[in-house]
């Protein structure tokens, strides 16, 4: 190999080792340039793009919304885009705002569903009564099912 080809090779070298930092240092994973991502668009559908640097992608970037176009990727983003589609269900079935008294249900430590009447609570919104507090839990699958939801990490 030749000065200039050994110069090339550790410059490319240089730029993979830059590249693998900037994803350590994100804590996510991040797309090279020009290289296919799925990310949950605000509706919560998965879409496919590509790391052109832009603005979108940028922020895509920034918010940790990016995941590798496999099925391991596709797994991780459906999951996000479950999370997304809850959340927006929990805050539009509330009828108590957040840092307000209210019913909010949750799965005590000997891992029983329960409802408990609290002022603040991770900034979510709450329930006026126990009984729409469950309804809300029966709507997502009943206690059970609610409580894979919680697992999953929604708070």
């Amino acid at each position: 190999m030749n000065n200039e080809a050994v110069q090339a090779k550790l410059a490319d070298l240089e730029r993979q080792i830059k590249e693998l930092k900037e994803q350590l240092a994100a804590q996510w994973w991040v797309p090279s340039h020009g290289e296919n991502y799925l990310f949950v668009n605000i509706r919560g559908d998965i879409e496919r793009t590509v790391n052109y640097g832009d603005l979108a992608d940028k922020a895509q970037i920034e918010l940790g919304n990016t995941y590798p176009d496999t099925p391991e990727g596709r797994a991780a983003a459906e999951h996000a885009a479950f999370l997304i589609g809850f959340r927006a269900r929990w805050r539009r079935s509330a009828d108590v705002a957040p840092g307000e008294y209210g019913h909010i249900p949750y799965i005590n430590q000997n891992g029983i569903f329960a409802t408990s009447s609290w002022a603040s609570v991770f900034g979510l919104p709450k329930w006026s009564t126990e009984e729409k507090c469950r309804a809300f839990v029966d709507s997502e699958g009943g206690p059970e099912r609610f409580a894979e939801i919680l697992e999953r990490g929604i708070l």
